[in-house]
């Protein structure tokens, strides 16, 4: 949850500083311009909750660990360090 709340934070962040472009994710992108940054950014972070929420249920811990992981290390640690430099 922690990761998902900070993703998008920083998203939205990322976002109103550099504009929709600096976004990657292309459905996300497509979402942002057709929906508004705040609409698609909770609804993208309300989906991952669900599936995580799903796999915890499911028991699968170890997956959502390495999903973390991977998550922190693709977007979060990216998100970071943009914003830092841009100070």
């Amino acid at each position: 949850m922690v990761a998902q709340i900070t993703d998008g934070t920083l998203t939205y962040i990322g976002i109103k500083t550099f504009g929709t472009a600096v976004e990657a994710n292309p459905l996300l992108y497509w979402y942002i311009v057709a929906g508004g940054a705040t609409l698609a950014i909770v609804g993208a972070k309300l989906f991952a909750l669900a599936c995580g929420a799903v796999l915890h249920l499911r028991a699968m811990h170890g997956v959502m660990a390495l999903l973390t992981a991977t998550y922190v290390a693709m977007s979060l640690w990216p998100w970071t360090v943009l914003l830092w430099l841009s100070r």
